[in-house]
């Protein structure tokens, strides 16, 4: 049986109706059906929108403006999303024969007032346009951002009319998909779009939709070995149940997350032609207060004592944006969402501890190096990585870009001995033995607090000439991961020291440098 959406004034004409065979004095009072007002009409699509406010970067937002002519923008398209089963949430999804958008609504009733089928008219200008996490949305401008927008502040920009909308699902394969992320075209094409891929089974079918009352990502997987991520709030109404198992189709919204597609259920009708959905019993879903298992963190974060993944997200959720710990973690991969062997080499996936969830953000494989297939990893494989923990945007936990894993199930990769004597300790005595310092008088060994430094100072003598401090060679053919990091600091700094304080490198047996580009110059304070 399809679903259907009642307005609730239409109740009021049908009982009218009903009591006129009672009576013939009754008059039939007018449909109060919403219906868009005589002339309105679009002057611009969706997909032209996005595009005119595409902006190459997972975060931003501005206000849309005016035509030339002066007239507002108005965009008209059907609701494909619906809240009812929590899944997807404070979200309205609206979708045109080009393309689709979300408008970020900050209540999660938005689709008591515009439900899933009707077509929304909205006159856009004025509201904010931007990407969060990547995906393309509208709202209200926040600082640099764009945001949820109020009910209140969004009823003047929106027309609704039961009649004309018209869900059209577009039947698409997880390659074609998964192509359109390598260009702003494909996005602007498919983001948000209501999509069906058929042919498509669960590799974790008989889990839970969402994993011990946390929000999960869930893997499906063509015929031919094509992943996509399926995402569930653990606020979904069916977060308890089951993955089923079988072969069948998919029906939902395409969004994403940063350079990841994710499809999000509307409702678990949107699954067709698997074997029935079992219930999974456990706690109820969406309760934060009643977690179904907060964990026990354990660990010190070491390499010989890492953290678990409740120990790890602990840590994580009390960093602000952009700050970072170095540590090492254990966990088993509960989901996989992207392994991009062909093109950077790294991967997006979760690890668990059975408690809780943390995301491994575009990290790479065994001691840094590259991924090359897709089976380097499975789920419930246990894992250790080593990278920075980060609580991105103040409200995600994860391991930034850039991890590596130390050990797949107890094994891992030989480590390439490296000749310590090229880098400098901030725990060694040693000085810069083996470094060649070109003014040697100027550069010295020092030490604070129990720290060693590499200092030179020009503060009495002021140079003409350039002064370096030169390493020795280091072999980089065997390993994988290639990074260097250094912490620096000046005082008494004079025009022209960022110019004058680089770091380079160069092949062996070259001449010129390369000059590398960093920032975080240290500041001018005495």
């Amino acid at each position: 049986m399809k679903k259907i959406s009642i307005y609730g004034l239409a109740a009021l004409t049908l009982g009218a109706a009903l009591a006129q065979g009672c009576s013939d004095n009754w008059e039939e009072p007018a449909m109060a059906v919403p219906t868009f007002p005589e002339g309105t009409e679009a002057n611009i699509t969706i997909a032209e929108l996005k595009a005119m406010y595409w902006q190459d970067q997972d975060a931003y937002g501005t206000t849309i403006g005016t035509a030339e002519d002066g007239s507002h923008y108005t965009i008209i398209g059907t609701v494909t999303s619906s809240c009812t089963a929590g899944n997807i949430y404070k979200s309205l999804y609206v979708q045109d024969a080009t393309g689709a958008i979300c408008i970020g609504v900050d209540t999660s009733a938005v689709s008591s007032a515009y439900p899933q089928g009707p077509a929304l008219a909205i006159d856009v200008t004025g509201l904010c346009i931007g990407r969060f996490n990547g995906a393309m949305q509208m709202g209200t401008l926040v600082g640099t951002g764009v945001n949820r927008i109020t009910m209140p502040e969004l009823r003047p920009h929106v027309k609704i009319d039961f009649f004309k909308g018209k869900l059209d699902t577009l039947t698409v394969d997880i390659p074609t998909i998964n192509a359109a992320m390598g260009s702003a075209e494909g996005k602007i094409q498919y983001g948000g779009r209501l999509v069906r891929i058929d042919g498509v089974h669960f590799t974790e079918a008989g889990q839970p939709f969402a994993a011990n009352g946390n929000t999960t990502s869930r893997t499906l997987m063509d015929e031919q070995g094509n992943r996509i991520i399926i995402y569930n709030s653990s606020y979904a109404d069916f977060a308890n149940k089951l993955l089923p198992t079988g072969t069948g189709s998919v029906v939902g919204i395409l969004s994403n997350y940063r350079t990841t597609w994710q499809i999000l259920l509307n409702d678990v009708e949107g699954l067709i032609g698997f074997d029935p959905i079992q219930d999974g019993g456990g706690n109820e879903p969406g309760n934060p207060d009643e977690p179904t298992n907060p964990g026990t963190p354990e660990g010190k974060g070491t390499a010989e004592d890492p953290y678990n993944v409740t120990a790890a997200v602990n840590v994580a959720k009390e960093l602000a944006d952009g700050q970072k710990v170095a540590a090492y973690a254990k966990g088993k991969v509960e989901s996989i969402k992207e392994i991009d062997a062909g093109n950077y080499g790294n991967a997006t996936y979760n690890i668990t501890d059975g408690s809780n969830t943390l995301t491994v953000f575009r990290g790479y494989s065994l001691n840094g190096a590259k991924f090359t297939s897709d089976d380097e990893i499975k789920v419930g494989d246990e894992l250790v990585i080593s990278g920075d923990l980060v609580n991105f945007k103040g409200n995600t936990p994860e391991f930034a870009q850039g991890s590596r894993i130390i050990s797949i199930n107890g094994q891992g990769a030989p480590e390439e001995p490296v000749d310590e004597s090229v880098f400098l300790s901030a725990s060694s005595d040693k000085g810069a033995e083996g470094w060649t310092l070109t003014g040697e008088n100027k550069w010295t060994w020092e030490s604070y607090s129990g720290k060693y430094y590499l200092n030179i100072s020009c503060q009495n003598d002021p140079q003409t000439e350039d002064l370096y401090a030169i390493s020795p060679v280091i072999d980089l053919a065997a390993t994988g991961y290639k990074s260097m990091s250094f912490m620096h600091a000046a005082k008494f700094q004079t025009g022209g020291f960022k110019e004058k304080c680089q770091i380079g490198i160069r092949e062996e047996g070259a001449k010129e440098w390369t000059v590398l580009k960093f920032t975080g110059y240290p500041g001018t304070e005495n």
